[in-house]
């Protein structure tokens, strides 16, 4: 039974049921289930190559399970910030640019995020952002600017 706050029945933000996943003929995950509520800080802590990454992506909506079903809670919206950025290397992107990627925000927002994620003056007006695209803290101030609802 889902938890109580203050007497009200809290939904959870996100469940698993039964989930399986598999890459090239190798289950990655299976017979997953979890639960995540509100207020709730949850780790996923594993090996190399157990799963960690593809359930993440998977409780995002990047990846479709195999089997099993994902409830996310309605008007929920998830960040994510892979561990690897794939991005052309033939097209040129600034790095103001590329923090309106996957929505617009606009420029007192994306500038606010990059001063606290840390990213220079000239590293923010340079034409390729491929010499930045592994910058942690570039992708993490390209996940600040969208406000939770």
């Amino acid at each position: 039974m889902p938890p109580l706050r203050k007497g009200v029945l809290m939904q959870p933000l996100v469940q698993t049921h039964d989930i399986a996943v598999g890459f090239g003929g190798r289950q990655v995950l299976s017979h997953v289930a979890i639960t995540i509520n509100p207020g709730e800080i949850v780790t996923i802590v594993g090996p190399n190559g157990s799963g960690k990454s593809t359930l993440l992506r998977l409780i995002a909506g990047a990846v479709k399970p195999d089997h099993g079903q994902v409830v996310r809670r309605p008007g929920l919206r998830i960040g994510y910030v892979p561990q690897k950025l794939q991005l052309d290397p033939t097209l040129p992107m600034t790095v103001r640019r590329f923090l309106d990627l996957p929505r617009r925000c606009d420029d007192a927002t994306a500038l606010a995020a990059l001063e606290e994620a840390g990213v220079s003056p000239a590293r923010r007006r340079q034409a390729d952002v491929r010499p930045v695209r592994r910058s942690v803290s570039t992708c993490l101030a390209g996940a600040c600017p969208a406000q939770p609802t």
